[in-house]
């Protein structure tokens, strides 16, 4: 039996802050520290560049399933990459949607830019994926 008690209990919701190393994507360094709406537009293209389920530090929630959609069809791709990047990005607690896609196909290349509504603001960026 558990003990009952009638005491008010008053819980307050604390976000944690979202500071964090700016990295050099590219150069794959550290170069600073960044906070708010920048990490979370960086944690976007980390995720979006971090293939899903094939590094055991991150959970299987984390990244992007690109790896499907290469060799198929542009057109089936246009479809399926709003799908998949909306799934990889509200993962992020900080993320509240993605929208106003636009996906466009060139030669054997897709691109989609996109907005992101987060709650330290919002963004536009895009992905591009060589299909």
């Amino acid at each position: 039996m558990l003990p009952i008690s009638n005491l008010p209990i008053n819980i307050k919701k604390v976000r944690k802050p979202s500071k964090t190393y700016k990295l050099d994507l590219e150069g794959k360094r550290i170069v600073g520290f960044i906070d708010k709406l920048d990490a979370i537009e960086q944690s976007v293209r980390k995720i979006l560049s971090t293939d899903r389920y094939k590094y055991l530090i991150y959970s299987w929630n984390y990244g992007f399933e690109g790896n499907s959609l290469l060799g198929q069809d542009t057109d089936l791709v246009k479809i399926a990459i709003k799908r998949k990047i909306k799934e990889a990005l509200l993962v992020d607690d900080r993320i509240i949607d993605v929208s106003d896609f636009d996906v466009k196909g060139v030669g054997d290349s897709v691109t989609c830019s996109f907005t992101v509504n987060s709650v330290e603001g919002v963004f536009k960026t895009y992905y591009e994926l060589g299909v």
